[in-house]
């Protein structure tokens, strides 16, 4: 058998995101609280990277699968609710596929 681990840049009760990964058979979920990022929802790709690596400083024992969640390709987008340093614009390009 093998290790699973979730990494989420966000916290844990968001969408009841770590009984869900639990479901998932997700033995160790780490939020956003655990990895200490600088953001609790706005944390880089780049931060998700080190923190994947501050999380396995050494080779686990056995085997392991590690699924990541990164936040960096999620599109911007404009949103009248959140405050200013959320706001951001969003474009979007006609395709003829």
């Amino acid at each position: 058998g093998y290790d699973t681990y979730a990494l989420y840049p966000a916290p844990a009760n968001f969408y009841n995101v770590k009984n869900a990964f639990r479901n998932y058979g997700i033995d160790t979920f780490y939020s956003s609280n655990d990895l200490r990022l600088s953001h609790e929802w706005y944390s880089s790709d780049t931060e998700m990277a080190a923190a994947f690596e501050r999380t396995f400083t050494k080779s686990p024992e056995k085997p392991f699968f590690a699924f990541v969640v990164t936040n960096g390709a999620h599109s911007p987008y404009r949103c009248r609710n959140f405050p200013l340093f959320f706001r951001m614009n969003a474009y979007f390009r006609a395709s003829n596929d």
